[in-house]
């Protein structure tokens, strides 16, 4: 597990609850002004300094719902409030664009340009306010600055650490399905033709080469059917503050015109019950729920469960109905999750596989075989054992007869 996969990570599922509460503060019709405010409250704490230098420091990666809990304080730092199903939706659509997003990168550099398109993204929603674009202005010198230098193995690494933390998350969004890179599972449809990961070659042609010398020249060369159709490769992104990314990979996909929404995989393994504050339930890692609480308590203001005249509900459902069958998917899938962990197998009808009497019976077998080694081991032992104290007892017996003719000979 990567020490440094926590920063890529926070940035871009940050990105992604940007996006998705951009559009639905314009769905609900919220006031530009007081839309702004909230986007400028939530980036402010997001970027403070503070805040990214224990977010970009080495160490483990949290759990998702650690991560849960953490943009929830991140979420409720301004004047917006969301109940716990708006905050499920949230996180479920958070975590599955970063997931579609880590799974579809083509070489593992490419996360740091998908990092960078998140941030550019941002600063464009606060691009007001001279206080938060400085702000993310330091968070891109410092994202370069630490993660530009690292090899493939290690930005893999990082990769594989986020991916494995969200492998367990199957959430059917709307978007993803339209679009058709989604299956009804869940799971995502990767691509097997279009572009090949720059500095490679396209699959179809085999290149034979002789020796000359300590030259090498090309021989023949012959081509054959990759099976798909594949193109050379895009010019590498630029790491640069206004260059040019090169990738798609970490822009918004919700349009202000889209609606967000999110169905949830009945094979879902995402629990949901005591999630939103039991930190003993969801961290129980003595040491991440130190971390966590370390990184809510950097969060300007806390997460409060009541309401200021000045706050207002922020809701990711279009209508009551549609929060309801939410609900009720996920309660269905949290039991069905708890019922899958049971495995119930019958031991009575193991001598009806003829093929697996004979191997338990090989087990049998040996083990007797061993058993009769070690008896016989045994006995041997004791025998020798026995011998030993017979001559033992006959070299006592002749100290004694030689002691009692000594004392006659004395009289």
């Amino acid at each position: 597990m990567s020490m440094r996969a926590l920063g890529i990570a926070f940035l871009n599922l940050g990105g992604e609850m940007l996006y998705v509460l951009d559009q639905r503060l314009y769905a609900q019709k919220i006031k530009n002004e007081k839309g702004q405010k909230i986007m400028q409250d939530i980036v402010s704490n997001m970027f403070s300094e503070r805040f990214l230098d224990e977010v970009f420091r080495p160490q483990e990666m949290c759990h998702k719902s650690a991560f849960r809990i953490l943009f929830e304080r991140l979420a409720h730092a301004s004047i917006m409030r969301l109940n716990q199903s708006s905050m499920d939706k949230l996180f479920d659509l958070m975590a599955m664009a970063v997931k579609y997003q880590f799974l579809l990168v083509s070489k593992p550099r490419e996360i740091l340009l998908v990092t960078l398109n998140h941030l550019d993204s941002i600063l464009e929603f606060v691009s007001e306010s001279d206080y938060c674009v400085d702000l993310i202005e330091k968070c891109y010198k410092r994202l370069i600055k630490t993660y530009s230098e690292m090899d493939e193995f290690q930005l893999q690494e990082i990769r594989h650490s986020i991916l494995n933390c969200l492998q367990d998350m199957r959430v059917k969004v709307s978007v993803f399905l339209k679009e058709k890179v989604q299956n009804w599972n869940g799971t995502f449809a990767l691509p097997n033709q279009g572009p090949v990961a720059s500095q490679n070659f396209i699959p179809g042609v085999i290149i034979y080469y002789e020796n000359e010398g300590k030259k090498k020249s090309v021989f023949k060369e012959s081509k054959f059917n990759p099976g798909s159709r594949y193109e050379e490769a895009l010019k590498d992104g630029s790491y640069e503050r206004k260059g040019n990314r090169m990738i798609s990979l970490g822009l918004n996909v919700y349009s202000a015109k889209k609606s967000v929404d999110t169905i949830l995989a009945p094979e879902s393994n995402y629990q949901k019950a005591n999630l939103v504050s039991d930190l003993e339930t969801c961290v129980p890692d003595p040491k991440s729920r130190a971390q966590l609480d370390l990184l809510c308590r950097l969060i300007g203001k806390s997460s409060s469960n009541t309401i200021k005249m000045n706050d207002f509900k922020l809701n990711l459902f279009n209508n009551e109905e549609e929060e309801f069958i939410y609900e009720t998917q996920v309660k269905n899938a949290f039991v069905d999750d708890r019922s899958s962990k049971i495995v119930s197998f019958d031991g009575s009808n193991r001598h009806k596989d003829d093929r697996l009497s004979k191997i338990m019976n090989q087990f049998s077998h040996e083990e007797d075989r061993y058993k009769d080694v070690q008896n016989r081991k045994l006995k041997s032992n004791n025998y020798k054992r026995m011998e030993k104290n017979q001559i033992d007892d006959d070299n006592d017996d002749d100290d004694d007869i030689i002691s009692m003719m000594d004392r006659l000979n004395r009289k």
